[in-house]
């Protein structure tokens, strides 16, 4: 099996290497060809303390990126819940609680006629949306919105309605939140310029660091 090179700032032995020639320079030009004084070490701290600080960005991207990776996997399985919901909500709707003929006896109403044109109306119009849902992005697990399908039915039991309208509100949030970490798992070009030379800017500031105690302590 033929592994590919990693780039260099993943190799701890190359990081090792800097840390230490830069180490070895440091001691040989600030503490013996060029020895600093008490404040000129003060003002290593502004250098080494920069460095270090750009290292540590690096470190907090790539846990970002951890993170929202391992919770990619719970926020599709929501997705798929959710869209579950919504064709379980418009099953409900061309179902028998919906899709019923009334029976007029002396006890029913006198707009039953009304009721029932209501009820067929609401029926078709779920019927239509079950063949709608596969032509919208809801195929490709995109957002949805009621305007892709014909206008909400008035009237009848809007219980199948409210019921759709929270299905499609709750299956859109689930959307968002893995776009959103899908997003997270990115790198900016700042990012990916700053994972790259961070590690050697941590080496480097850890060897000022450590020249700086030995600075000092030569000072007394």
């Amino acid at each position: 099996m033929v592994v590919h090179d990693f780039p260099w700032f993943t190799s701890v032995s190359i990081n090792l290497v800097i840390f230490f020639v830069t180490l070895a320079l440091f001691h040989l030009s600030f503490i013996r060809i060029y020895p600093l004084s008490k404040k000129g070490w003060k003002y290593v701290d502004y250098v080494w303390l920069s460095l270090g600080t750009i290292g540590l960005i690096s470190g907090v991207g790539a846990s970002r990126q951890i993170i929202a990776t391992n919770e990619i996997s719970d926020a599709s399985w929501r997705i798929e819940r959710a869209a579950s919901d919504v064709e379980n909500s418009i099953v409900f709707g061309h179902g028998p609680a919906i899709c019923r003929t009334f029976v007029r006896t002396e006890y029913s109403p006198a707009n039953l006629d009304d009721i029932q044109a209501e009820y067929d109306a609401m029926c078709k119009w779920f019927q239509n949306a079950e063949k709608i849902l596969p032509t919208t992005t809801f195929s490709s697990r995109k957002t949805i919105h009621l305007g892709d399908f014909q206008a909400l039915p008035m009237g009848a039991d809007q219980y199948a309605v409210q019921k759709f309208r929270d299905a499609i509100e709750d299956y859109n949030q689930a959307v968002s939140r893995l776009e959103a970490l899908t997003e997270l798992t990115k790198k900016s070009n700042i990012e990916v310029a700053i994972t790259h030379i961070g590690p050697f800017l941590l080496a480097i500031a850890l060897a000022l660091r450590i020249t700086k105690v030995t600075g000092e302590l030569r000072l007394g």
